[in-house]
């Protein structure tokens, strides 16, 4: 980017690929959605902003609104995040998801906010209504509600000089019957109001990787695609691929990525990384390494 553009605060997503990509991490203080299928890896990105949440302020709490009812404390825990630390409340209605929103966002010891997910919230008279009656839309309204007191809220402290906590709202996607031929096939839940109150907007993919010799079954990695669809924010890629690491596997603990590649193609384009002479091995900070196998360890230590 050039010229004078606002540096928005931002809190690392603890994969060094994705922050490089979207501008340094989830931006402080701005609502980020995060849409796509399912087992595409929405939960497993909040659960590493809620790790990196922990790590940045030791004081400060977290909060995740569980509308889907799948909040794991078992497998949060072997993210490294700390449990005890995190407020996980179970909404009944999407009425109550708002109230729980407005409630903790004016909260001065919370940094994390997360909502899993906009597509699980329905309205109180949808839930209580018999299952004759039609509702269209139902949950788009208490969404918008929640949209307008969030950004209004957001702005406050904003104008108050006073720090706003990351939000990530977790969104599904829906086949689009009215898009015809040409249209997009698929939307999400909330209708097109939300979309405007986003800074950024990701778009994500994932498909399995399995290794035979460990299991014929489950995945002991997630090849993850990431798309930048909508940013209000700096950034400087659309689109980052990243392997993340879903079983111990190869050194790798859950939750983590293998980023050397990422880190040695920025050292060499920096020169920091040069080859010696002749093949004999390399230099980085005038220390002589013969193989990058030496450097690659020294860097995951």
């Amino acid at each position: 980017y050039g010229g004078n553009i606002e540096q928005v605060p931002r809190l690392s997503t603890g994969i060094l690929e994705l922050d490089l990509a979207i501008g340094g991490g989830f931006p402080y203080g701005r609502i980020t959605e995060i849409f796509g299928p399912e087992s595409a890896g929405k939960t497993n990105l909040v659960l590493g902003g809620i790790r990196e949440a922990q790590r940045a302020d030791p004081k400060m709490k977290q909060v995740f609104l569980d509308v889907e009812g799948t909040w794991d404390p078992i497998w949060a825990a072997l993210w490294g995040i700390d449990v005890s630390r995190v407020f996980v409340i179970r909404p009944d209605f999407a009425e109550q998801t708002s109230d729980a929103m407005q409630l903790f966002i004016t909260a001065d010891d919370v940094n994390f906010i997360a909502v899993d997910s906009l597509g699980a919230m329905s309205p109180k008279g949808e839930v209580e209504d018999d299952s004759t009656k039609q509702h269209y839309g139902g949950a788009a309204k208490p969404i918008k509600r929640m949209t307008q007191k969030t950004v209004t809220e957001l702005n406050r402290r904003r104008n108050a000089g006073v720090p706003a906590p990351v939000v990530i709202w977790i969104n599904q996607t829906r086949a689009n019957f009215d898009a015809g031929l040409y249209g997009n096939p698929e939307k999400t839940t909330g209708g097109n109001s939300p979309k405007f109150a986003y800074s950024l907007r990701l778009r994500a993919y994932s498909a399995n990787i399995i290794d035979t010799k460990i299991s014929k079954t489950l995945p002991v990695q997630k090849d993850v695609s990431i798309l930048v669809k909508k940013h209000k924010v700096p950034v400087t890629a659309l689109a980052v691929k990243y392997k993340l690491t879903v079983q111990p596997y190869k050194d790798l603990q859950i939750g983590e990525v293998d980023s050397w590649h990422t880190v040695e193609n920025i050292l060499k384009s920096q020169g920091v990384l040069t080859q010696l002479p002749k093949g004999k091995g390399w230099s980085m900070y005038g220390e002589d390494y013969k193989v990058l196998k030496d450097i690659r360890q020294k860097f995951r230590d």
